[in-house]
């Protein structure tokens, strides 16, 4: 399958904002998942064809739209120091991996296929440096996105995966945890 974020711009780009727009709509008013490709289609004006090149079905297309709905944007807050804003991001993550369009949203990536998996993972690395990256720190003292992922965000979306609650305080402490690590600020 094809990596759906390689173009920008153009013919290509207002398809993909059609199709990704339908299915968040879809998403947002809790729609069934059981919807098909073709009324997808029918929806957004493209032909079926485009959504299984772009995601190969309708499950592939939900997964890559909870995954931006989930992770949100690494929006910096210029005001808060690079913790604070890191600690905002990731409650705002736990907030909405909690709900149960959260919930449903990791059941649809952890169905979707192997490239659209390691895209959420790819998306978190690339929000959580936007957050870092803003404050125009040097990447060899502040803290490395990968490791973020894999101490804080990896085993919150866990939790919710399995039905835990109070997401948001577990963030707390599992950030907490992960600026204990010795090694958080290398790779």
């Amino acid at each position: 399958m094809r990596d759906v974020r390689q173009r920008h711009g153009g013919r290509s780009e207002r398809v993909r904002r059609a199709v990704r727009g339908v299915a968040r709509s879809l998403l947002d008013a809790n729609a069934s998942r059981d919807i098909s490709v073709i009324e997808i289609a029918a929806l957004a004006g493209v032909t079926p064809s485009t959504i299984y090149r772009r995601w190969g079905d309708a499950s592939g297309l939900f997964a890559d739209v909870s995954i931006d709905w989930l992770l949100g944007k690494g929006d910096p807050r210029d005001a808060d120091p690079i913790r604070k804003d890191l600690e905002t991001w990731i409650s705002e993550y736990a907030v909405r991996l909690g709900t149960p369009r959260g919930r449903a949203a990791i059941r649809d990536v952890i169905g979707a296929s192997h490239s659209l998996k390691s895209g959420m993972f790819e998306r978190a690395v690339e929000v959580i440096e936007e957050v870092l990256g803003s404050y125009g720190i040097r990447q060899d003292i502040r803290p490395h996105a990968t490791r973020i992922v894999d101490v804080v965000i990896a085993p919150l979306t866990f939790k919710a995966l399995v039905g835990e609650n109070e997401l948001v305080s577990k963030s707390r402490a599992l950030m907490e945890a992960a600026m204990l690590v010795p090694s958080f600020n290398r790779s």
